[in-house]
Formats: C-alpha cells, sequence, structure tokens
C-alpha cells in the first residue's frame, strides 16, 4: 500500500486555494515549461496576471505522472479550463524543454467550489453538514463555560 505523505498533501491543497482565490474575479496566463526528456522532473507552471508581461505574479514547481497539458490540468486543476495562446515552442539552449502559453479560467467546477467556501465561511454551511468536530469543538466549549455565560450567550441571539 502506498504511504501518503501528509505535508505534500496539505502543501497541495494550499497551493490550490492560493491559485483558485487568485483566479476568482480574473483570468491569467499560464506559461508551463516542461522537459520532454526526463519525464520525471517538475513541470514549471509561470503565472501571470498581465498577459505574459514582466516578472510571473505565482511561481509553481508541479510533480505530474501526465504527459499532456489536457492530462496534467486534469491531474492537478480539474477546476481551471484553458486555450492555447500560442503554438508550442521547444526552448533555445535548453534541450528537450517545451513551452505551452495558456489562456486559463475557473470553469464551472470551479465556481461550485467558490459558493460552497462561500457558505463554510459565512457559516450558513453549518447547518447543512453535520461536522463532527464542529459538535465536539460546542459541547466542549459549553461544558466548560459557566452557567451565567451559557444563560448570557442565549439571551444575546
Amino acid at each position: 500500500m502506498a504511504r501518503i505523505d501528509d505535508e505534500a498533501v496539505a502543501s497541495e491543497l494550499r497551493k490550490a486555494e492560493l491559485l483558485i482565490k487568485a483566479l476568482q474575479n480574473k483570468a491569467a496566463c499560464f506559461q508551463i515549461d516542461k522537459d520532454t526528456q526526463n519525464e520525471a522532473l517538475p513541470w514549471t507552471v509561470d503565472v501571470f496576471f498581465n498577459d505574459f508581461k514582466g516578472e510571473p505574479d505565482l511561481l509553481f514547481s508541479v510533480s505530474t505522472v501526465a504527459t499532456e497539458i489536457g492530462e496534467f490540468f486534469q491531474d492537478k486543476w480539474p477546476w481551471l479550463d484553458f486555450s492555447y495562446t500560442d503554438q508550442h515552442e521547444i526552448l533555445p539552449g535548453r534541450v528537450g524543454v517545451l513551452r505551452s502559453r495558456l489562456h486559463v479560467w475557473i470553469n464551472d467546477l470551479g465556481k461550485a467550489y467558490i459558493e460552497v467556501e462561500k457558505c463554510y465561511e459565512s457559516g450558513a454551511a453549518e447547518f447543512l453538514v453535520d461536522d463532527p468536530r464542529r459538535s465536539m469543538l460546542r459541547s466542549m466549549s459549553s461544558a466548560q463555560s459557566s452557567p451565567s455565560l451559557r444563560r448570557r450567550k442565549v439571551s444575546d441571539t
């Protein structure tokens, strides 16, 4: 059985959250470099919010088993859609490195994720999903508070 590296999973989730929040209200341009001669190397993803001008706004080094861009997006960012802005190019001076430039935006799956996150952030989702961790925290906090504080909380709401 494969061992899951919790820190690696947490790192991937942080990257995904950063990216989806950054793209929430705007599209972006991705410049993706892939070494075609060494598939084990991570892909380099530069994210631009100003049409490939200046330095990238975000940089990612992404490991994947994908062999082409469509698979890559399904593997790492299924909540994004893309279209090519240019033809692929082999980078001069970097034998075997293929560069792709893409226009990227959040698809319907990503929009649904954002809506669910808004519900959780506003507290509305607390009534939709019974999260055992929240129930446990509520019971712990009510057990630690005094009866007068519990009455005050109830009367304030």
